[in-house]
């Protein structure tokens, strides 16, 4: 099966543009809070040299907002590029970021882009796995498949715990994608050769969202 057809691009651009009509929108999270404690989780991993990292890459970008809290809280001067599937999202962070040096935001779905020779030092995912997709094991092996290949030193991805699941949380947010944490590590373990994973549960250790740090 081709990686391309494990997206639906529109379910995607449908999720997000409802969630922005119901919920508003603030830096692509539901408050300023959730997206800066998921920023802070993002970098926090014991491995993250920012401060000596060349390069950064955000699936799913959002409003880029990332950029600038790496910056300023962790004291990065690589090169950051943004790749966004939904318009109004990379246009925002365009017209944000879009002059400072060293940034690149790239409008286009992440497992069909060209990437070239290009790697980074460190990818990161704070939205890319929490849309709800048919094919779900599939496309969570396709998209972590690529985010390694493309890391010098590793990744971070975003997940909602679903032994945390609010009740009806799943009912409010029919395409919102829950996982088996334990599940989605054995799947890296599997598929993947990695010298270590670190699991961290956010705002508390019995919090919905769960920060995955891969370590290659």
């Amino acid at each position: 099966m081709s990686d391309q057809l494990l997206v639906d691009s529109e379910k995607i651009y449908g999720f997000y543009d409802q969630y922005v009509k119901e919920h508003g929108i603030s830096a692509g999270w539901g408050t300023i809070e959730d997206a800066n404690n998921s920023y802070k989780e993002a970098s926090s991993c014991s491995y993250q040299k920012w401060s000596e990292f060349e390069s950064v890459i955000d699936v799913g970008s959002g409003q880029g907002h990332l950029i600038k809290f790496l910056q300023e809280e962790r004291g990065f001067q690589g090169s950051y590029t943004g790749i966004e599937i939904l318009d109004f999202f990379h246009n925002q962070a365009v017209e944000l970021y879009g002059e400072m040096s060293n940034t690149n935001f790239i409008l286009d779905e992440f497992l069909s882009h060209d990437f070239g020779e290009n790697k980074f030092d460190w990818v990161v995912s704070l939205g890319s796995f929490s849309v709800k997709h048919p094919q779900q094991k599939e496309s969570d092996l396709a998209f972590s498949r690529k985010m390694i290949s493309l890391a010098n030193y590793g990744v971070s991805i975003f997940l909602n715990d679903v032994k945390y699941m609010r009740p009806g949380r799943a009912e409010e947010v029919p395409d919102l994608a829950f996982h088996d944490i334990d599940d989605f590590c054995s799947m890296l373990d599997d598929n993947f050769s990695i010298s270590k994973v670190e699991v961290k549960h956010y705002p508390d250790e019995k919090s919905q969202p769960t920060m995955i740090h891969v370590i290659l």
